[in-house]
């Protein structure tokens, strides 16, 4: 998994992501399926992809000072 996942972090930042990352999703497998069925529970696997947004857009943000919103 370590090549797709360095080929994927690869393609992301030629892309402009500022943040990559995989969570291994299988601790969480039982909580899954209670929140959204057995559907959800058959990825063991998320990716995560960000982009931070210019300042000037969080600046517009409701309750942009409070730090949960600007983190």
């Amino acid at each position: 998994m370590s090549e797709l996942q360095d080929r994927l972090a690869a393609q992301a930042a030629q892309l402009g992501a500022d943040a990559f990352g995989v969570a291994d999703l299988t601790p969480a497998r039982a909580f899954m399926v209670d929140q959204g069925g057995e559907f959800l529970g058959r990825f063991p696997r998320a990716v995560s992809v960000g982009v931070r947004l210019p300042e000037g857009i969080v600046d517009e943000l409701p309750r942009h000072a409070e730090p949960a919103v600007a983190l």
